[in-house]
């Protein structure tokens, strides 16, 4: 089932989160998948935001 997520990581320390992400989630585990152009956004969201973001 396809929803938005909040995305979380941490990279050295550095947390970054992000609200609203779509993914496909797995109604039984709650496992999250995401699309390879969501991936890519992530990223580039990360790499031009500052240390401990919330978006």
């Amino acid at each position: 089932m396809e929803e938005n997520v909040t995305y979380t990581l941490e990279i050295n320390g550095d947390f970054y989160v992000i609200e609203n992400v779509p993914a496909i989630v797995n109604p039984e585990t709650g496992e999250q998948f995401f699309s390879s152009e969501t991936v890519e956004r992530l990223h580039q969201i990360i790499l031009e935001q500052g240390k401990n973001t919330r978006l």
